[in-house]
């Protein structure tokens, strides 16, 4: 992997490679899920898998980029595919989610087949998150015997297997044959397989989880089961609060930090202090990324157009009218 030496920072990063630019770190730091949640990055999935699905392997598709309206960060990209089905066709390059999806919980490297797949997944109008974990809980349960060629079509599903993780993929869209048990997410998978297959379903109230380990940072634990919507990455978590630099932005809460007693407690109150945040951030439109270590004043910015000083918000909410 090559990063330029100017472009230290997790923005430039971005803004070079999108969040493809992710995949090598996420899948060797413990981030990215390995093997249905039970393996371990840099044992099972290693370097060199990884950055076949990262940074440079993804952008040498990549025909020009763009972004949002006035993005300074432009993370996105659009890509030629070059094989299958699609080859010859322009469309958008794969995000970090799909790469991990379709990576490390299946064991899985090949780059062509997960952009075949991305595309396959956006024409179906489906997501890649929840399609790439029920195609690795379908895998654990036919490793571990508890679902069997009969059940599967004839697929011999495992770990890193192009062409069955491609099929099954193209039955969970189509609802055929065990597509049609996986469409409904891994929880109603279970319920309908039975046999302590419900061990493997990966999920927080019936939706499963994106690329980001709670096990590696906690407060995603929380997120996926505590935020109003299940299993959501873009709110918070005890990084983020470190990232949006919250005990900057709003002073009440470093007295609430100071008070707390125990780190667990401590990175609690910051965690609700990054929910708040980003609730400000969602209601004015602007990109998470761009709030990452940025300098850009949303917080002054809503409370001259508000008259509220939202400096003044606390865990409980926002404070008194400036």
């Amino acid at each position: 992997m090559q990063i330029p030496a100017r472009t230290p920072t997790l923005r430039k990063l971005y803004k070079r490679f999108g969040t493809p630019g992710l995949t090598v770190y996420s899948g060797l730091m413990g981030d990215m899920p390995i093997k249905n949640w039970n393996g371990v990055g840099y044992r099972d999935y290693t370097f060199d898998s990884a950055a076949k699905n990262s940074d440079e392997s993804v952008i040498k598709y990549q025909k020009r980029k763009y972004g949002c309206h006035s993005c300074p960060l432009a993370c996105g990209g659009i890509i030629d595919i070059k094989k299958e089905r699609y080859r010859g066709t322009e469309r958008h390059k794969p995000e970090y989610e799909t790469l991990g999806a379709f990576g490390g919980p299946l064991l899985h490297d090949d780059l062509d087949a997960i952009i075949e797949i991305n595309e396959m997944c956006n024409r179906a109008g489906i997501d890649t998150i929840s399609a790439g974990t029920c195609v690795a809980f379908a895998t654990e349960c036919f490793e571990k015997g508890i679902i069997d060629e009969k059940t599967t079509g004839g697929l011999k599903l495992g770990w890193g297997k192009n062409n069955e993780i491609m099929r099954l993929t193209e039955m969970i869209i189509s609802r055929q044959g065990f597509g049609d048990i996986l469409a409904g997410g891994v929880k109603r998978a279970a319920e309908k397989i039975g046999k302590d297959s419900d061990k493997f379903a990966i999920h927080a109230g019936g939706q499963e989880l994106p690329m980001h380990n709670s096990g590696l940072d906690p407060g995603f634990g929380l997120a996926y089961q505590c935020e109003p919507t299940a299993g959501r990455h873009t709110i918070s978590c005890f990084l983020y609060a470190s990232l949006f630099s919250v005990k900057k932005l709003f002073p009440e809460i470093r007295r609430m930090v100071r008070r707390a007693k125990g780190k667990v407690a401590k990175n609690v109150q910051l965690y609700k202090a990054s929910t708040f945040y980003m609730q400000i951030v969602n209601s004015s439109g602007i990109c998470l990324f761009c709030t990452l270590k940025s300098r850009i004043p949303i917080v002054e910015y809503l409370s001259a157009v508000t008259g509220w000083d939202y400096r003044l918000m606390t865990t409980s909410g926002l404070g008194k009218e400036s």
